[in-house]
């Protein structure tokens, strides 16, 4: 896959415009918004709204994944040396939720 030099984006073949000089190695999408190509005359253009429904797709895809693994990162960085999880189950077990009662008076 060749590389866009003007947003340095690896795309297909198909996404470059044909050309030298300052039309060489230009993706579709660079060359509408350098006004080397109209955005009719392009078919495989991607408009604004296409291009953030990509990007929202691949966050909700990917997302979860990254933050598991940054709250892991996190964690191992700073919270390892904590005994967290044996105090909580301590409290737990001394105070179940279900004994709790509130007074007030």
């Amino acid at each position: 896959m060749a590389t866009c030099r003007l947003c340095k984006g690896q795309y297909p073949d198909d996404q470059f415009i044909d050309g030298n000089g300052p039309r060489y190695l230009v993706c579709v999408r660079c060359a509408v918004d350098e006004g080397y190509l109209p955005a009719e005359e392009v078919p495989g253009y991607y408009d604004d709204r296409t291009a953030k429904a990509r990007m929202s797709l691949f966050a909700r895809r990917y997302g979860p994944i990254f933050w598991v693994i940054a709250g892991w990162i996190i964690w191992g960085m700073f919270f390892q040396g904590l005994e967290l999880w044996s105090n909580l189950i301590l409290v737990d077990y001394c105070y179940p939720p279900w004994s709790y009662h509130y007074s007030f008076s």
